[in-house]
Formats: C-alpha cells, sequence, structure tokens
C-alpha cells in the first residue's frame, strides 16, 4: 500500500479476508476499503466497509469497528448525507471513547467541525476544534494539528476572514515541510486550500501557482479524492477567469476520479451554481458530461500533462509525472 502498488495491495488483502484470523480477515476488509477510496470506487468501498464493521462487531471489537465507522460518515457526508454522517460519527466516538483512544475521538472531533461548518453550524464547529486541538497537544499528535489548522482555515475563508486564512494555512504547510507529518495528501490539500483563499482574493496568478504545486504534489500521491480536489481549484479558477465551460468540465473530471459526486463540498457548490447560471442547465450538463464520462485514467494523464507543460518537461507512462 505504501509502495502505490494498489494492484498488488488488493490482492494481498483479498487473500487476507478468508484469513482464519476472524480478525485479520475483517481488517483485510477495512483496508480493502480505504484503497477504494483511494481509487475513486467508491461503492466498493462502502461495502468493504459495511463488511469490516459487521467483523468487527460480531468480535466486539471497538476500535475497528470505530475505524469503518469513520469511514461509512466520511462517504455519507461526502454524499450529503448530513443527517446519517452525523450520527455514524456520534457512534465512532462512543466506541473509540470507550476505548481510551484519545488521538482518534481527536480525529472525529476534527470530521465533526468540518460537518457542522459545511451546514452553517460555526460556534459548534469552533468548540469541536478547539476540543482536538486540547486532545492533539496532550497526546502530542503532529498530523492532527495539521487537520485542525486546514478545518479553521476553511471556517475563516468561508467567513471571509481571508487573511488569517492564508496565515493558518501557511503555518500549515511550513510545519508540514518541516517533517510534522509524512503524508503528501494533507500537503496537496493545504496547497489546494491555499489557492482557493486567493481566488477569493482575486490573485488569480498566485491561485494558480497554488494549484500547479497542488497537483504535482497530488498526482504523486496517486490519491483520487485528493487529485479530485485539486480539480475542484482549477474549475474554480476557470470560473474567476471567464471560463464556465471549462470549470463545469473540471467538476465532472472530479467527480470521475472520486467515483461520486460532491455534495457536501460548499466550494464545489458555489462554482457548479455560477457555471450553471453562466452555461444555462443545457449547456452546463454538456460541459459537466465531457468530464465526467472520460476514463479516470484519461483524466489522470490530462491533468498528468496540465503539470508536465507548467514543469517544461513530458508527462510519464500512464499519465503519471515523471518521477522526481
Amino acid at each position: 500500500m505504501f509502495d502505490n502498488d494498489d494492484q498488488a495491495a488488493l490482492a494481498r488483502l483479498a487473500a487476507d479476508r478468508d484469513d482464519p484470523d476472524p480478525w485479520m480477515a475483517a481488517a483485510a476488509h477495512l483496508l480493502t476499503g480505504f484503497l477504494q477510496v483511494n481509487l475513486g470506487e467508491a461503492a466498493a468501498a462502502e461495502r468493504e466497509f459495511d463488511q469490516a464493521l459487521t467483523r468487527f462487531r460480531e468480535l466486539g471489537e471497538r476500535w475497528g469497528a470505530g475505524q469503518a465507522l469513520v469511514a461509512r460518515a466520511d462517504l455519507a457526508g461526502t454524499r450529503g448525507q448530513h443527517e446519517q454522517a452525523m450520527a455514524t460519527l456520534e457512534e465512532a466516538m462512543a466506541a473509540l471513547a470507550g476505548l481510551g483512544d484519545r488521538e482518534d475521538v481527536g480525529q472525529v472531533l476534527v470530521r465533526r467541525a468540518g460537518a457542522r461548518a459545511r451546514a452553517g453550524q460555526l460556534a459548534e464547529a469552533e468548540a469541536d476544534l478547539d476540543a482536538a486541538d486540547r486532545l492533539a497537544h496532550e497526546v502530542g499528535a503532529e498530523d492532527q494539528k495539521l487537520f485542525i489548522r486546514l478545518t479553521r482555515a476553511d471556517l475563516a475563508r468561508w467567513q471571509g476572514r481571508l487573511d488569517e486564512a492564508r496565515a493558518l494555512l501557511d503555518g500549515a504547510i511550513a510545519s508540514y515541510r518541516r517533517g510534522g507529518s509524512p503524508v503528501e495528501q494533507v500537503h496537496a490539500v493545504a496547497l489546494a486550500v491555499r489557492g482557493h483563499v486567493e481566488v477569493a482574493a482575486g490573485d488569480l496568478a498566485a491561485a494558480r501557482d497554488s494549484h500547479d504545486q497542488a497537483l504535482r504534489v497530488s498526482l504523486a500521491t496517486f490519491d483520487r479524492p485528493v487529485i479530485a480536489r485539486v480539480a475542484g481549484l482549477g474549475a474554480a479558477i476557470a470560473l474567476a477567469g471567464g471560463d464556465p465551460g471549462r470549470a463545469a468540465e473540471l467538476l465532472g473530471m472530479a467527480e470521475t476520479l472520486r467515483g461520486m459526486p460532491d455534495e457536501a463540498d460548499l466550494d464545489l457548490r458555489r462554482i457548479s451554481g455560477a457555471a450553471r447560471a453562466a452555461l444555462g442547465d443545457p449547456g452546463f450538463h454538456r460541459a459537466y458530461r465531457r468530464g465526467a464520462v472520460r476514463p479516470r485514467e484519461e483524466v489522470l494523464a490530462a491533468l498528468a500533462a496540465e503539470v508536465s507543460s507548467a514543469a517544461g518537461t513530458p508527462a510519464g507512462p500512464a499519465g503519471r509525472p515523471p518521477p522526481r
């Protein structure tokens, strides 16, 4: 998995799902689900998480059940099923808190804060982030501190506090580059959110710079939902630059990458609404479909070509950027 050899990892996990150790079999379903999410196979991922949850519950294994519940909540939230996502997060938090698992409880709090913010519950979101921040400092969870900064930055920019959002993101990016987290997806998301701040500020040149950096980093992770987030930034830039058709096409490409539409992301909803208003319903659907019907590998190759064009180097095989 950590070598990004997805097919080999899936094959190994397929064998582990029949392991005579029931915990190992349940964990194999859970990890398969995580891989399927990264590959943009949302429906397959949900089936794996359901299997994992059933098996962990049969064992009375609360940690594994908590992880499966968090994963299911993420999918429900992306589909815009706010009440279901919140209820599932509450269930996960109860399971993990009962084990004294403070770090994972903190991660659930950050997720709940994001869900509450997207639902307009800003005061409750801030309270969750404060609680998560206290836990992160008590247990020394550096990666959690980064997620808290990213979520605070989103809250600030959605409320128009762009300087505050920019400062939070610059701090998060600097912390990441000092070695605060080994996960490149965090780096890509921080750069993408930074780009959205610059779009809101009207500095499209700075937004494009953030986009190019985020795209380069995200493609190297092979994590399709993260690449989809960067494509969403590309759509915001295209719209602000006067090209609603390209914005709609990029939204369709993002859906192809993640394997389902994102009904919760406030940025995507705003971009979609503005592009639809500019193009009309038929024009929007035509442009969106141009992106949504493209095979995933073709979408990845097109995005990799953007990176190569910006860097002045040829794209690598299968649309992947050349190795660094």
